[in-house]
């Protein structure tokens, strides 16, 4: 059986009503933490601090300033990375979840910022925490 994971937006709804609810529910898995938001994507499972630094770093040097998480997260009902891509456009510059992502994986990866700050090693963790969940409502599929 094969599994895919479906964002929590317009396209899965969609999705869900082509196909049938019941054929939805038992080949896709909706982003889990991501319940009660309307539109979530993959990088919401990651917490706000981490995926904030990931974009600073990606962004070092690109940008003639950085706005404040505060700043750009203010839309919580938004996917988290369409903040940064608002953000971005209303400042003239494009946002690339890729780059950001690249920064993402080096990051949960190898610990990244969160080496030495309780705060960032408290957001490593339950980002750690939403992919575990993922991969649990993955295998509750099998």
């Amino acid at each position: 059986m094969r599994v895919s994971i479906a964002d929590r937006g317009r396209e899965g709804s969609d999705l869900a009503e082509k196909i049938g609810r019941a054929e939805f529910e038992r080949h896709f898995v909706v982003l889990p933490r991501a319940e009660g938001k309307g539109e979530a994507g993959i990088e919401d499972l990651v917490d706000r601090s981490l995926y904030y630094e990931a974009f600073k770093e990606a962004y070092r040097g690109m940008l003639d300033s950085v706005p404040g998480i505060d700043e750009i997260d203010a839309d919580g009902g938004q996917k988290r990375s369409d903040n940064y891509l608002r953000w971005l456009e209303e400042s003239g510059n494009e946002y690339s979840r890729t780059l950001v992502a690249q920064r993402m994986f080096n990051v949960v990866l190898g610990g990244g910022p969160a080496r030495g700050d309780p705060d960032m090693a408290g957001a490593l963790e339950r980002t750690s925490g939403a992919f575990a969940d993922l991969f649990a409502a993955i295998k509750s599929k099998y």
